[in-house]
C-alpha cells in the first residue's frame, strides 16, 4: 500500500485518532476509552468518544504551550518530532499522576484526566510548573 492510499485509509477507519496514542503504542499507558486498528502493516489507536477526545486535546495543547520554552519548541504550529512528542504525552500524563498524588502506572489516561478535572475544576488550573519538570526529565528510552 503506498503512503497516499495508507493516509486515506486511515483517515476513513480512525476519524478519532487517540491524541495520546504515543503514549499508548508505548505500552506504558492505557485508557479505557481507546480501540487498537491495524492498517496494512501498521498499528494505531483510535479514540470511541468525541467528548474524551476533545478533553485530551485541550490538555495536550496545554501541555504543549506551557512546556514550549522547555523543550526549545519554537514554532508549536510545525509537527513535534517524535522524542519531544513522547516526552510531552508521558512525561505529561507521569506529571499529572504525580500532582494528584498517585502512584503506579497509569492505566486509565481518561480517568486520570477526569480525576484531574474534578481536583482542579479545569485543565487550565493544573500546576504546570511541576508538570513540566516531569516532562522534561522524562526519559523514552535508556541511552545505550
Amino acid at each position: 500500500m503506498d503512503e497516499k492510499n495508507f493516509k486515506t485509509t486511515y483517515q476513513n477507519m480512525n476519524p478519532l485518532p487517540c491524541i495520546f496514542r504515543k503514549a499508548i503504542l508505548s505500552n506504558k499507558f492505557g485508557c479505557e476509552k481507546f480501540q487498537r486498528l491495524n492498517i496494512a502493516e501498521r498499528e494505531s489507536i483510535n479514540c470511541n468518544s468525541s467528548d474524551a477526545h476533545k478533553i485530551c486535546t485541550t490538555l495536550l495543547n496545554l501541555l504543549i504551550v506551557n512546556s514550549q520554552v522547555a523543550l526549545h519548541l519554537s514554532d508549536i504550529e510545525q509537527q513535534i518530532p517524535h522524542n519531544k512528542a513522547m516526552q510531552l504525552q508521558c512525561g505529561g500524563l507521569l506529571g499529572i499522576r504525580d500532582v494528584l498524588e498517585l502512584t503506579g502506572e497509569v492505566i486509565n489516561i481518561y480517568a486520570l484526566i477526569k480525576q484531574s478535572l474534578s481536583e482542579f475544576q479545569n485543565l487550565e488550573n493544573l500546576p504546570y510548573q511541576n508538570i513540566v519538570g516531569t516532562i522534561i526529565h522524562y526519559k523514552a528510552r535508556k541511552q545505550r
